[in-house]
């Protein structure tokens, strides 16, 4: 008797406790629900719209490839406004660069790779924007700014790189002096394996120090 009265006390217990909080749990259980719910949805939507930058960015390497400049602007704008918030964007500044090289118009490679030094998440994109750019700029003359743009960045594993782009910079400046310490500088940085003949025939080129 004791025990069905226990069992009754128990059951009157939990219906008072799921009057009292029933609406609780179950808005909490909504609320949780809802959470996981949009937290799947928003991977499928992060993981879709990664998938249409990726193919986007993949036809515009054809189209570059093709020489086909025109589509290549075309098709990197769109992925620049359309995916901004992914590195395809900054993928595509770098592909567009390549194309206003080709075609001679440098201010239009530097204003894409500007964008790509301000924006890049990656240090590694940072390096290889910088180094374009400042090669954009020695192409335009203005060596000074060139060589502001690298002369205090730690460059890490693209120091060799910077160090030949120094040079060359230098060079450009009739500093041949300063241009064979760079173009030693990077020939000593340059990893084993490396392809050093370009490089020798730089320094070769610049003479003896004096």
């Amino acid at each position: 008797m004791s025990d069905h009265i226990a069992e009754q006390e128990q059951a009157e217990s939990l219906k008072r406790w799921w009057k009292e909080n029933g609406t609780v749990v179950i808005v909490g259980l909504v609320v949780g629900l809802a959470i996981v719910v949009g937290y799947r949805l928003w991977l499928d939507y992060t993981y879709g719209k990664a998938e249409a930058a990726s193919a986007e960015y993949q036809q515009l390497m054809v189209e570059l490839d093709q020489q086909t400049y025109d589509r290549v602007y075309d098709r990197g704008g769109r992925i620049i406004s359309q995916y901004e918030s992914t590195p395809y964007a900054q993928l595509a500044s770098l592909a567009m660069a390549k194309a206003y090289v080709a075609q001679d118009d440098l201010a239009g490679a530097a204003t894409q790779l500007r964008r790509v030094l301000q924006n890049a998440d990656s240090e590694a994109m940072q390096h290889v924007a910088r180094l374009r750019l400042a090669r954009v700029l020695l192409s335009q003359g203005s060596t000074s700014e060139a060589l502001s743009l690298i002369e205090t960045v730690d460059g890490a594993t693209f120091t060799s790189v910077y160090e030949e782009l120094k040079g060359d910079i230098q060079l450009a400046q009739q500093q041949p002096a300063l241009a064979r310490t760079s173009y030693t500088k990077a020939l000593a940085l340059l990893g084993a394996g490396r392809d050093r003949s370009l490089l020798q025939m730089k320094l070769d080129n610049v003479g003896p120090s004096n």
